[in-house]
């Protein structure tokens, strides 16, 4: 808080975009889940300063994303081309797909609205569903293996 304060008086505040997002990787305090939960993997993320579009500020969106959708996001509030950031999407247009994919090392998950499933490549099995009676499950295990399969082909070709 006392940064915030103190960097209001700057000249270059009202011209920064200030991006505060947690870390899910650290081991302590000890964690609540494991690795194939999705809600290890939940965490805020916050945008503020005078550069926020007007129809932005003081607005939550509850919006499912991950990661790779950060920079694409931030460069659209700047309006700076983010086509080279293929992976992400904006959260702040409502147009665009509510999911995010996660991995760890042994395995995926996707998470929707409707449904946030695990699945552990070594066992090859589902080890984390969040609706029991909901079937769509070979479609995000389809769309989940896909998704990293395309990755980590873009990653050995890099």
């Amino acid at each position: 808080y006392d940064f915030v304060e103190k960097a209001r008086d700057r000249p270059w505040y009202k011209n920064t975009l200030f991006v505060i997002v947690a870390d899910h990787g650290h081991r302590l305090p000890t964690n609540q889940f494991e690795n194939y939960h999705p809600n290890r993997y939940k965490i805020p993320l916050l945008f503020f300063g005078d550069v926020i579009k007007e129809q932005f500020r003081g607005k939550i969106v509850n919006k499912i994303g991950s990661q790779t959708d950060i920079a694409t996001t931030l460069l659209s509030q700047l309006d700076i081309d983010s086509h080279q950031f293929k992976w992400g999407k904006n959260l702040l247009n409502p147009g665009t797909n509510d999911f995010a994919f996660f991995d760890w090392d042994n395995g995926f998950g996707v998470v929707t609205p409707q449904q946030s499933i695990s699945f552990d490549n070594v066992g090859k099995n589902v080890v984390y569903k969040q609706h029991e009676d909901l079937t769509d499950d070979d479609v995000l295990l389809g769309f989940g293996k896909a998704y990293m399969q395309c990755v980590f082909e873009q990653y050995i070709t890099y």
